[in-house]
C-alpha cells in the first residue's frame, strides 16, 4: 500500500478518502466501483439510499424500495453520474420559464457529494428576478432593498428569524415521470456561514457544471439510488431506516 494525495487539494487534509458511487465509466482506469463488488460478493440487492440531515444522516445499502408506493422515481438517463431529466423549476406557483433544452443542455445530477444546489447563470439569473418581483408586495432579507453588491445572490449572509425565512417561496423542480418535489425556503436557504440564525443563499451558478441536484434539496427527501432499474426514487424522511 502507497499513500497518495489528490491532486490540486482536492480534499483537505484529514480526510481519509471518498467512497464514490458513480458507475464504473466515469473510472480514470475502468476500474469496478467498489458497491458493485459488494453487490456481488454478498448478494445485495443493487441500490443505496441516503438520508440527509443537519448533523448526520443515514446511508443505507442493498434495501429494495422498487415497489414501495411512497416513492415517485426518475429514470437515470446514462450511466455515469446519476444523471436525470428536468421539465421545470418553480418558485412558489410560478415557473422560471426557462425551457426544457436550457435546463437539461450540460446535464443534471443527483449527487450527495455536492452540498449546494448548482445551477447555470441563466436559472439563476431567472431565479434573481422572481425573488425580486416579490419585493413590492414584501420584504425578503437579503434580496429586497440591499445593495446590488450586498445581496443573497453576491455570497452575503444575514441574519433571519424563522418568520423571516419562511416569507421566501418554495422552491419546485419537475422529474420526468417523478413530476414537481418542492424544497422549502428552510432547506435552500443554509446556515452556511457557520452560525445559528446567519442565512446564505444554497444555490449557486457555475456554467461549466450540469445543474447538480444537491444536498440542499436532498435533504428534504429519503433519496434512493436504483441501480437495478436505472432510476432514483425521492420518497418522505419517515421511511428512512432507524427512524
Amino acid at each position: 500500500y502507497k499513500r497518495q494525495d489528490a491532486p490540486n487539494g482536492f480534499e483537505a487534509t484529514g480526510v481519509d478518502g471518498i467512497w464514490g458511487f458513480a458507475y464504473q465509466d466515469l473510472s480514470g482506469w475502468q476500474g469496478v466501483c467498489v458497491w458493485e463488488v459488494f453487490v456481488g460478493d454478498y448478494s445485495l440487492y443493487d441500490s443505496f439510499d441516503l438520508c440527509l440531515f443537519e448533523n448526520n444522516g443515514i446511508l443505507s445499502l442493498g434495501t429494495d424500495y422498487s415497489k414501495d408506493t411512497r416513492f415517485v422515481w426518475t429514470p437515470v438517463q446514462e450511466d455515469q453520474w446519476y444523471t436525470v431529466y428536468i421539465y421545470d423549476i418553480m418558485l412558489g406557483n410560478s415557473s422560471l420559464g426557462i425551457s426544457a433544452w436550457d435546463l437539461n443542455w450540460n446535464g443534471v445530477i443527483v449527487d450527495s457529494g455536492t452540498t449546494l444546489l448548482i445551477v447555470n447563470n441563466q436559472i439563476m439569473s431567472a431565479i434573481k428576478k422572481q425573488l425580486e418581483s416579490l419585493c413590492s408586495k414584501q420584504t425578503l432579507i437579503g434580496v429586497c432593498n440591499v445593495p446590488s453588491n450586498q445581496s443573497l445572490f453576491t455570497g452575503a449572509c444575514y441574519r433571519m428569524t424563522n418568520a423571516e425565512v419562511n416569507t421566501f417561496p418554495t422552491l419546485s423542480i419537475k422529474f420526468e415521470t417523478a413530476g414537481y418535489l418542492s424544497i422549502l425556503p428552510q432547506d435552500y436557504l443554509w446556515q452556511g456561514a457557520g452560525v445559528p440564525g446567519m442565512y446564505c443563499l444554497g444555490i449557486q451558478a457555475m456554467d461549466d457544471l450540469p445543474v447538480i441536484v444537491g444536498d440542499v434539496f436532498m435533504q428534504r427527501y429519503h433519496v434512493v439510488f436504483d441501480r437495478n432499474y436505472d432510476k432514483v426514487g425521492f420518497g418522505p424522511l419517515s421511511s428512512c431506516v432507524g427512524i
